[in-house]
């Protein structure tokens, strides 16, 4: 007997050393993939998708989506693999985002023809494609949607490309789908399995009014000195005529230009900034504003400072065998015609001179985000590029401060509010690297926030383990931990129960 009650303890203890052991592991690995997917996230903010109108409110009961709509991930390459029907919506993880009812969400109104479909990405990742499908015309707006529910709008195709923050596409809604249709947006990632998946609620009107000024596209950079910066788009269209375009830096007017260019004037040396462009029609309406782009002026002189006087790439433009681009600082060669794809990433480009984005060919940190929020601070983190020794953190432009690592906790910051970050990195001579990037993140709740309000729980930390019972915050709600665990989203894994 007494054997036996030795050998049942000995095999309980047992038995909590291996589940402890098997949970550490289990955060260790939770460690690792979280730091390599933490990064990439993203929404439709134009036309608003139901997820963001959860965030602003005006849709009603979504659960946690409303904090984080930027978060609905699930396996990508749909339709062969992805969320199962009837939980496409809701990316198989949201689940009050598979309701389907002909009045449970609120709707935008798009028209039939050319649409422009906008994503907020608070991190950009390489993307492989991009995807927009569209219900049927005999779909049943009082079921949630499977496969056989909807079909190919629209795709593009980036092979592997990183896209701005904000990132535009432009697709044609045909005329027999007008009333009450679901748009569904896939963003496939390139470098890991997963998408993002985003849904419109539409009611889609005949076109039978005017159409507005299309989104400039390809904003790029054609040529650069330590003061100036020259742009080029592919021009707009409009059925009224293209009036002007406007030109933004850091998010303000600059000037307009009647032609699709525009050159930037008295600006700083080895600096970045970030380009937006609107077009303005003849009738006085204006488009969405183009997917931004960062671009550096030069260290001295013109080029990149280091003798590279080679044109910017431009990817609307033809290239023959022989000719030579400047692209992110460093020069290539075309090797035979090419129109639209990438140097560095293109076999058609050589790399001839290594330059990177100075002296010493130093490239930008990449991979900025954030591993922790609370109302008045951001931690956050990114990847380091060869040979650099300190970096300068930015907060909407401004410097913040430095550090020899990789990581940055930025304080003093105001509850419930957007802040946009980017990184430049230095080598040991002090030669400077473009700019990461831009990073968007929005601090914690007071108090928590909605049924949460009036909670003061710690924020929830991905290197601190937690035991059953405890309570947390994260992205402003409150969660209590059912058992022991380390580094699971308090929003994704079971182990945390959202408290009411």
């Amino acid at each position: 007997m007494i054997s036996q009650r030795f050998n049942l303890q000995l095999s309980s203890k047992l038995k909590v050393f291996l589940v402890g052991f098997s949970a550490i592991i289990l955060g260790l690995l939770g460690l690792t993939v979280f730091s390599e997917s933490a990064s990439a996230h993203g929404y439709i903010e134009s036309p608003a998708s139901r997820a963001y109108m959860c965030k602003q409110g005006e849709n009603t009961n979504c659960g946690a989506v409303q904090y984080e709509p930027q978060s609905i991930e699930a396996t990508g390459n749909f339709p062969t693999t992805g969320p199962v029907d009837g939980q496409i919506t809701g990316g198989g993880i949201f689940k009050e985002l598979y309701e389907q009812k002909s009045d449970r969400w609120k709707k935008v109104t798009l028209q039939t023809g050319l649409n422009t479909f906008t994503w907020k990405l608070t991190a950009a990742h390489a993307t492989e494609n991009w995807k927009y499908y569209i219900t049927k015309a005999n779909w049943n707006p009082n079921k949630p949607i499977g496969r056989n529910d909807i079909e190919l709008l629209c795709s593009f195709d980036d092979k592997g490309a990183k896209p701005n923050p904000s990132t535009s596409h432009q697709c044609n809604i045909p005329a027999d789908r007008t009333g009450y249709q679901l748009i569904l947006g896939v963003w496939d990632i390139a470098d890991t399995p997963n998408a993002f998946y985003q849904v419109i609620d539409a009611n889609i009107v005949s076109s039978g009014t005017a159409q507005g000024p299309t989104v400039p596209a390809n904003v790029s950079s054609t040529n650069k000195t330590a003061t100036s910066v020259t742009l080029t788009w592919t021009a707009s269209t409009a059925p009224t005529g293209i009036k002007n375009y406007e030109v933004y830096r850091n998010g303000s007017l600059v000037g307009t230009s009647p032609t699709n260019s525009y050159v930037d004037q008295g600006l700083t040396a080895n600096t970045a900034y970030v380009y937006t462009v609107r077009s303005v029609d003849g009738a006085g309406g204006k488009s969405q504003a183009s997917p931004a782009v960062t671009i550096t002026t030069s260290v001295t002189g013109n080029g990149n400072g280091n003798g590279n006087t080679n044109p910017e790439w431009v990817s609307t433009k033809a290239y023959v065998g022989g000719a030579k681009v400047q692209y992110n600082g460093a020069s290539y060669e075309a090797k035979w015609w090419t129109q639209n794809e990438l140097p560095g990433k293109a076999d058609v480009w050589k790399l001839i001179v290594n330059t990177g984005q100075g002296t010493t060919g130093l490239a930008a940190p990449t991979g900025v985000h954030s591993m922790k929020t609370t109302p008045t601070s951001v931690s956050l983190m990114w990847t380091a590029p060869t040979g650099a020794t300190q970096y300068e953190i930015f907060s909407n432009y401004t410097l913040l401060g430095t550090s020899t690592t990789t990581s940055f906790e930025v304080t003093k910051l105001s509850a419930n509010t957007s802040y946009v970050f980017t990184v430049i990195a230095l080598d040991s001579t002090g030669v400077k690297s473009q700019a990461s990037s831009p990073f968007t993140v929005k601090t914690a709740i007071e108090g928590g926030a909605g049924e949460n309000a009036g909670d003061h729980y710690p924020e929830w930390d991905a290197k601190k383990a937690y035991v059953g019972g405890t309570k947390v915050q994260y992205n402003g709600a409150s969660y209590e931990a059912k058992w022991w665990t380390q580094n699971e989203l308090p929003n994704k894994a079971e182990v945390w129960k959202l408290i009411k």
